[in-house]
C-alpha cells in the first residue's frame, strides 16, 4: 500500500497555506514543521486528499478528506469536527502544565514550537506531537483506498499571511 506525499508551501493572499506536491511513495511519512512566528490566532495542521479545492475562506479542514488538528486542540477528521477545543484527551497532553498555561489559541502549537506530522498509511493514522500534545487521529475506512494520495496542509486564521511563519524541517 503506497501512497504519494506530496509537499511544497503555497500562502495564498489572505488565504491559509497549503503544502502541495512532490512525490515519495512510503507507508509512513514524517515531517516536522517549525513554527517561527504565530500571533495569537488560528493555526490548523493535518492533511487531505490532493486536488481538493478551499472553501470559501480559503480553508481545507472541512473537506471530507480532511484530518487535522487546531492549536485550540480541536480535531477534525473526514472534515468533522470530533473533539472541541475544550476536549482534548488529557490522554494526549503530555505536559498538562504548559497546556493549561498557554492562551486558548497556543495551546497545541505556537512560535517557536517544533510540531512533527506523522503519516501511518499502514495504520491509518494521523498523529500530530508538539510540546503539549501528541495526537493521534484515526483515518476513516472510506479513506482507506492503497492509491489515496494526502497533501500536508497549513492553514490559518485571522491574520496576514505575513503574521504566519511555519518552515519545513
Amino acid at each position: 500500500m503506497d501512497f504519494d506525499i506530496q509537499y511544497v508551501l503555497v500562502a495564498y493572499s489572505d488565504s491559509p497555506w497549503f503544502v502541495t506536491p512532490y512525490s515519495c511513495c512510503a507507508h509512513v511519512v514524517c515531517r516536522k514543521l517549525k513554527i517561527s512566528r504565530k500571533p495569537e490566532n488560528y493555526l490548523i495542521i493535518g492533511v487531505s486528499a490532493t486536488g481538493i479545492e478551499h472553501d470559501g475562506s480559503g480553508s481545507t479542514y472541512g473537506d471530507s478528506s480532511s484530518y487535522c488538528m487546531a492549536s485550540t486542540g480541536e480535531v477534525y477528521a473526514a472534515g468533522q469536527l470530533i473533539i472541541s477545543y475544550d476536549d482534548v484527551p488529557a490522554s494526549s497532553i503530555i505536559q498538562p502544565d504548559l497546556f493549561e498555561q498557554r492562551g486558548l489559541y497556543d495551546k497545541v502549537f505556537t512560535g517557536g514550537d517544533e510540531v512533527v506530522v506523522t503519516l501511518d498509511c499502514s495504520a491509518h493514522t494521523l498523529r500530530l506531537q508538539s510540546p503539549t500534545v501528541d495526537h493521534t487521529i484515526s483515518i476513516l475506512q472510506q479513506h482507506h483506498n492503497p492509491q489515496q494520495q494526502w497533501v500536508l496542509n497549513v492553514n490559518f486564521w485571522w491574520g496576514d499571511s505575513d503574521d504566519f511563519e511555519v518552515k519545513l524541517t
